[in-house]
């Protein structure tokens, strides 16, 4: 009990909890003398008596609030005095609430559960005009934005989607509800849909790791990027008519600079960033953050945020200078384009990251390493995840053959048809040996022949993914490592093997095993070898492991946890349109690097010291000098 205001803020937040229904008892602990005010009115309170020591800190404490008109805390020997003081005052406390052994053994009768009531009531929606720009590449990131669009629908809201043709064959709009708008192809971009197709075979063999590949991957971005922007900025009629639409926030893809360019030139007030993934590292600077390269793995990097020695330290660095270089050269290409068209200085795309009102972040704290957030950065991870259905009876048939069902999937851009033969047939060795076992392998072409003398091996083209993992009857699922297949386990509760291939899949996979290990990482290395990928079998489907405890404790944990993120991602939305930008970014995005680094500060305190002590350093050789000069002056002896 001490500082009258703190008291009555947890009095109040008391209070509150009790309005709601629920038992509360606030323990008071005395520190300040005559501060009797318990700070709730509602809750039951425990009130201890003082120790002779806590006596003594409460007349001190009294006599420090009469010295805070002439205290200057800016002063370093004053500033000790107050520290030390706190110290002493909040020792003696905490002494006198341990060494009381009745309280010790107080139990309480009832358990304490904190339950967010959600009061539903008959409101007024205000309609907000929203334009999400989407690229069509990356099925997954075309189908998250399309759902985050029917979400924005459902809530009563006036939503169309913008489609920028890039990949080819990828017709899917994402959204069922929203209002769209499809663009032509120019040749350019037909031809950069092409390469997309084929990078995609070669999704099974690259090796982004590699800073030649990696190099050669960010030119591909690069170049698919800028034909498609230039098929948008050049379409006069679709420009026009998106100005006159007047909408009053723009949603768009933080990895695709020119949609950040299109936002300026549809003169669209605010906007918000997101990102089917986490938070891209190198977009951190944009918000006046550091991104913490010692501490926590960029999305590329294949290991957790505990094996940060030496040597993934400086891969870290590696990968963080390649992201941030690839971010930046694709921020200059689009700029330039804006450029052509429209003069210099036209957009600057670094400034319009910046200047999103909210940034909102696929990535889920439970399912995550831990980093350094700002209010404008909203994660509601899973927050797109829709509701199950029940199972067919051609699903629920293949269920009900064996005791346990593993499902196999490795997304809409690695396809399984493409895997090289020899983790295939690694596979199909591994598959062999659990007769009791149902897999289900998501295989685009199931008529070739694979597996055909495997009657425990179900090959199917389509599967209805997120209904089977709900379905209570999958044990275990193999998977690429994509953030929504992994999301979807977790708030499934289903186990997983992880085989990482591209981009974040291998920070995804170290979370599955090292962080909330709910499953384990095999690599595509280990994946080719039948003994590895056996072990990993026998190793998941063990019903009452640790892994097991670990998955249904993180559904449980997402199940129940304070907030609905849907809700969460509408609000911020209909705030953002209200609102338009906000204050949210740190201060200093610009600052120089040896300002950040406090170099300037520094070498103000060396240059301080080094004169302080040079000065000592003088005096002491002066008065060094002058005691030896006596010694050796001996005063000569009188002649007779």
């Amino acid at each position: 009990m001490i500082w009258k205001s703190h008291v009555s803020y947890l009095g109040k937040a008391a209070d509150i909890l009790v309005a709601a229904g629920h038992d509360v008892t606030t323990l008071l602990m005395p520190v300040e003398e005559g501060l009797t005010d318990k700070g709730t009115k509602l809750a039951k309170t425990i009130t201890l008596g003082e120790s002779e020591g806590v006596k003594d800190a409460a007349k001190k404490v009294s006599n420090f609030k009469t010295s805070l008109w002439t205290q200057n805390i800016g002063n370093p020997i004053q500033f000790f005095e107050v520290a030390a003081f706190f110290r002493d005052i909040c020792k003696e406390s905490c002494k006198n609430v341990i060494n009381n052994d009745t309280l010790t053994e107080y139990k309480m009768r009832k358990s304490i559960k904190l339950i967010v009531l959600l009061f539903c009531c008959v409101h007024v929606i205000n309609t907000v005009k929203v334009l999400f720009i989407v690229p069509q590449i990356w099925k997954s990131h075309v189908s998250y934005l399309g759902k985050a669009a029917d979400i924005l629908v459902a809530a009563g809201h006036d939503v169309t989607t913008l489609l920028m043709p890039v990949e080819e064959g990828l017709i899917d709009k994402g959204t069922k509800l929203a209002k769209t708008i499809t663009l032509g192809e120019s040749e350019g971009v037909k031809d950069a849909a092409k390469k997309v197709s084929n990078f995609k075979t070669s999704l099974w063999t690259q090796n982004i790791g590699n800073p030649i590949q990696f190099f050669e991957v960010a030119a591909f971005f690069r170049d698919i990027c800028k034909e498609s922007c230039k098929n948008v900025i050049n379409n006069d009629t679709l420009t026009e008519y998106v100005k006159a639409q007047k909408f009053e926030i723009a949603i768009v893809h933080s990895f695709d600079a020119c949609s950040l360019g299109l936002i300026k030139l549809y003169e669209i007030e605010s906007h918000i960033t997101t990102f089917a993934g986490g938070i891209i590292p190198n977009q951190y600077q944009y918000y006046g953050l550091t991104y913490p390269v010692a501490q926590v793995p960029v999305l590329t990097s294949g290991y957790a945020d505990t094996e940060m020695g030496f040597g993934n330290r400086f891969k870290n660095a590696m990968n963080y200078f390649f992201n941030t270089h690839f971010g930046y050269q694709g921020i200059v290409s689009i700029n330039e384009i804006f450029e052509e068209k429209f003069g210099k200085g036209f957009v600057d795309i670094g400034k319009q990251i910046s200047d999103a009102t909210f940034h909102v972040s696929n990535a889920d704290p439970y399912l995550s390493f831990s980093h350094p957030l700002l209010h404008k950065i909203v994660e509601v991870g899973g927050f797109t995840l829709g509701n199950h259905k029940v199972l067919e009876n051609k699903w629920d048939a293949i269920l009900n053959k064996r005791k346990y069902n593993v499902l196999i999937s490795y997304g809409s851009n690695a396809q399984s048809i493409h895997m090289p033969i020899q983790m295939k047939n690694a596979f199909l060795a591994a598959f062999k040996k659990f007769s009791d076992v149902n897999f289900i392998w998501k295989y685009e072409t199931p008529s070739d022949g694979t597996a055909k003398n495997l009657d425990n091996v179900h090959l199917v083209e389509w599967l209805p993914q997120n209904d089977l993992l709900n379905d209570g009857r999958i044990d275990a699922f193999i998977t690429h490592g994509g953030l929504n297949s992994i999301s979807e386990a977790a708030h499934a509760g289903v186990k997983l093997i992880v085989t990482p291939l591209f981009a974040d899949q291998f920070l995804n996979a170290k979370i599955v095993s090292n962080k909330v290990k709910i499953g384990v990482t095999l690599t595509r290395e280990d994946a080719e070898v039948p003994e590895l990928l056996f072990d990993a079998l026998t190793k998941i489907l063990k019903p009452d492991s640790e892994i097991s405890t670990h998955s249904l404790q993180l559904k449980e944990m997402i199940k129940n946890r304070p907030l609905n993120n849907k809700e969460v991602f509408i609000k911020h939305v209909e705030f953002a349109a209200r609102f338009k930008n906000l204050n949210l970014n740190m201060e200093g995005r610009d600052m120089p690097l040896y300002q950040y680094l406090l170099l300037d500060v520094i070498l103000l305190i060396v240059i301080v010291l080094a004169i302080v002590l040079g000065s000592l350093l003088f005096v002491v050789l002066i008065i060094y000098r002058c005691c030896v000069g006596k010694k050796q002056v001996q005063p000569s002896k009188k002649s007779n």
